[in-house]
């Protein structure tokens, strides 16, 4: 039997302790890890990192797009989810480089871009007007 998710999360957070990352990064990434986790415990039954494939793990990229925040039920943020996808690409290197996976995936999170939203407040002509009035 091969190493599950979580033990192998647990290893990557040991190794970014042992490189002095901060307290609170090792919190956020942990919490990002078990995100991944859970997904595929939920979703695709999956425990074990040997058992990833590329079509879980592009499942996982589409999730991580539509995540939503817990205090009020909206899409998370721009950052947020592309932090969520730096952080697991990261991860899924370092399982490859360990043996744990088959193959880094990791490639696939590479350029993924997340929905950019537009800004909620637009000027209007008459402000922009304005604005422009007012420069020498």
């Amino acid at each position: 039997m091969g190493k599950t998710i979580a033990q192998t999360a647990t290893s990557f957070l040991e190794e970014l302790r042992s490189m002095n990352y901060s307290a609170a990064t090792l919190r956020r990434y942990e919490g990002i890890l078990d995100l991944f986790r859970m997904y595929f415990e939920k979703h695709a039954e999956v425990c074990e990192a040997g058992d990833l494939t590329e079509p879980l793990v592009r499942s996982f990229i589409l999730h991580v797009h539509g995540l939503k925040r817990k205090r009020d039920g909206e899409i998370a943020s721009l950052s947020n989810r592309r932090q969520t996808l730096w952080v697991v690409g990261k991860f899924l290197s370092f399982l490859c480089e360990n043996g744990d996976i088959p193959r880094d995936y990791s490639p696939l999170f590479e350029g993924m871009r997340c929905a950019e939203t537009l800004p909620r407040k637009i000027l209007t002509e008459a402000e922009m007007d304005a604005i422009f009035k007012a420069i020498p």
